[in-house]
């Protein structure tokens, strides 16, 4: 999985960018390469698209996006599927949850938090959020540089956009909500988010906000036991659930619980398990 935050940084030339401290909007134009895309990102960010289709999808759940939606991606891991043959043109808008969490904080919304803020959440959008889409494609579009302070309050003028529709009000409050918690609590959250991922320790730190040995060090408090063993037990649990589904093959359980190598999942589940995955979808069928 590659870092999409990072790809766009190092490339100024193919991505047309503006900067304000860690904020970052951007112009993006998928490359159709493959039919899917994996990767991850340490910073939140919003999708609207411009133009095309694609599917997000998280470790929980996926969306179909079209020309005129927007979504929500929490920092964390996802896969995105593409549709060949469709240009795809969407303007990114990258933020630390501090930045968001400062904005709405001031906001006022008339909803009851019912459940945690999802890894992915479609934002419901208006003709003054489009608009607003409309009026940044100059700026993407020509050679001027876009000043820091502008770039703060066109982020600053989205998000209040986002937060003056009524029907985002429940995404808003649920922001607030997990902006409200301990550091470790987010940490937690981040963890079960995106445990399915095959990401490097390193990946997982920058995620939450933390060196690697901070990293190391808060996870053994707060779960009792080292990244690397957790993370190895979290995902062949998911695997069993998803193979007495019934539903998937082993390959297709193994990818979507991290592990890249079909041989080495089959080892640690049956050394977690007492059978291999193989086994347990044949004693199913029966």
């Amino acid at each position: 999985m590659y870092n999409f935050v990072d790809v766009i940084i190092a490339d100024p030339a193919g991505h047309r960018q503006f900067r304000s401290g860690d904020q970052l909007m951007t112009e993006f134009t998928c490359p159709l390469e493959s039919a899917q895309q994996d990767m991850w990102s340490h910073a939140s960010y919003f999708v609207y698209v411009l133009e095309g289709r694609k599917d997000w999808q998280s470790a929980d759940g996926k969306v179909e996006l079209r020309a005129g939606d927007m979504a929500f991606v929490k920092k964390g891991g996802s896969i995105v599927e593409q549709y060949f043959g469709t240009p795809f043109c969407v303007l990114l808008f990258f933020m630390t949850d501090e930045f968001i969490c400062e904005v709405f904080r001031t906001v006022e919304v008339q909803a009851k938090v019912t459940t945690p803020l999802p890894p992915l959440a479609m934002v419901r959008t208006t003709p003054a959020m489009d608009a607003f889409m409309n009026s940044m494609l100059p700026h993407f579009r020509n050679e001027r540089s876009m000043d820091p302070q502008l770039v703060d309050l066109k982020l600053r003028e989205l998000l209040l956009n986002i937060a003056g529709e009524p029907r985002n009000a429940a995404f808003v409050a649920s922001f607030q909500a997990m902006m409200r918690t301990r550091g470790l609590d987010r940490m937690r959250r981040i963890m079960e988010d995106n445990y399915c991922y095959n990401l490097s320790l390193e990946a997982y730190a920058r995620m939450c906000g933390r060196s690697l040995s901070a990293f190391k060090r808060d996870f053994q408090q707060l779960f009792n036991a080292p990244p690397g063993r957790w993370l190895r037990e979290q995902r062949l649990r998911r695997a069993k659930l998803l193979l007495s589904a019934g539903d998937l093959q082993v390959s297709e359980v193994a990818f979507q619980c991290g592990f890249e190598n079909l041989s080495h999942f089959s080892k640690a589940f049956k050394e977690e398990f007492g059978h291999s995955p193989m086994e347990l979808k044949r004693s199913i069928a029966r």
